[in-house]
């Protein structure tokens, strides 16, 4: 049965931390920022990866920790057999993220090594997760 105490810990935990997601949109919306400044499909595009971004790079760990927590918890309660399955299930899913990215980044390493982009000057490899609108 879930005690007090574990209610209060949890209160004071989450209290203690100082922001659950560091984000502002800075960066985000890629226009709109005045009434000059036009939105276009492509900024639409950019916002997607933007937030894909977001996710990948911040967000992620954020869940994971929690479902850690939560495993955790689950174990300290004598439900050891479901916790330890979602620690497992957690770091399956971290694994699958994360080496999907090193999968797909070492493929385009092999395949286009010499490639440079026209009109940032950038190679490949390090630009073939950004999105660039011109217009």
């Amino acid at each position: 049965m879930f005690k007090a105490k574990y209610l209060k810990f949890i209160i004071v935990m989450v209290l203690l931390t100082p922001s659950w997601f560091p984000v502002s949109a800075a960066g985000l919306v890629p226009c709109g920022l005045d009434e000059h400044d036009i939105c276009t499909i492509c900024d639409f595009v950019v916002l997607i990866q933007n937030l894909l971004n977001l996710f990948i790079t911040q967000i992620i760990w954020y869940i994971a920790l929690l479902m850690m927590l939560y495993a955790g918890f689950l174990i300290i309660t004598d439900k050891k057999k479901p916790g330890y399955e979602l620690i497992k299930r957690t770091l399956i899913g971290l694994a699958i993220i994360l080496l999907s990215w090193v999968i797909i980044n070492t493929f385009i390493y092999i395949v286009a090594p010499e490639y440079v982009d026209p009109t940032t000057g950038e190679t490949l490899q390090n630009s073939w997760n950004k999105i660039n609108c011109v217009e």
